[in-house]
């Protein structure tokens, strides 16, 4: 068809070639599944980090409560202050442990 040619209604003027745009669609559909599984990843970290905080939060728990018992029964020499002196230092690694893991938790949700 030339330019002033009669055309009558309904008749096509341009034939696209679908072949673009169905690559260009690909690759974005491509591009969306790959951030999804990107985001599902973050979350699934987030969860674990969530969980290694709460773990270490009952572990220093635990750890104040049998240096609590122990310290009561340390007068009655039930215990060697030595002893008591271990469960203190299992406190002070627990709030250690507490403490690291909430970092890496507030480090990767700064990351994300």
């Amino acid at each position: 068809m030339d330019e002033g040619d009669y055309v009558e209604k309904g008749q096509p003027l341009v034939l696209l070639d679908p072949s673009d745009t169905a690559i260009a669609l690909q690759q974005a559909e491509a591009n969306l599944a790959s951030t999804v599984r990107q985001v599902r990843g973050l979350y699934s970290t987030a969860d674990n980090y969530r969980a290694q905080v709460a773990a270490k939060k009952v572990a220093l728990q635990t750890a104040k409560s049998d240096y609590v018992r122990r310290e009561k029964i340390v007068s009655s020499g039930a215990i060697a202050v030595e002893d008591l002196a271990h469960y203190r230092d299992a406190v002070t690694s627990a709030q250690s442990d507490l403490l690291a893991a909430e970092q890496a938790l507030q480090n990767q949700s700064g990351d994300g």
